[in-house]
């Protein structure tokens, strides 16, 4: 149960204020949890939780939010991310596109982003 909470807890500070992504990684964790919860076998409990871990540490120590307005991305950055390593940077490029899409300026815009940071 230590790895649900953890992992709720850690959803709320990485995607604060952003109520869809909130909303997106809170039921991802629950069905998750909800797919294994009949599970007995040690072992496998085990790799589950180990599993858990990983993807908290990722989305503590990898995950950025992006917002992109009038081509300007702007990153909401937190100390515990290492821009050294590898970060993934999440952008909602969905609302963008069909904005574009409305305006008839389906153009590709998309920014590019390296998956290094330096």
């Amino acid at each position: 149960m230590s790895a649900y909470k953890r992992l709720h807890r850690t959803r709320q500070h990485v995607f604060q204020g952003d109520t869809v992504a909130l909303t997106a990684a809170s039921d991802e964790i629950n069905k998750n949890f909800r797919k294994h919860k009949h599970e007995n076998d040690p072992a496998k409990l085990k790799e589950l939780l180990a599993y858990a871990d990983e993807v908290n540490n990722t989305l503590a120590t990898e995950i950025v939010q992006a917002k992109v307005e009038d081509n300007t991305i702007a990153i909401k950055l937190r100390p515990e991310v290492d821009f050294h390593d590898k970060t993934l940077i999440a952008v909602n490029s969905r609302r963008r596109k069909r904005r574009e899409r409305l305006e008839g300026n389906a153009a590709d815009t998309t920014p590019v982003l390296d998956d290094k940071c330096s």
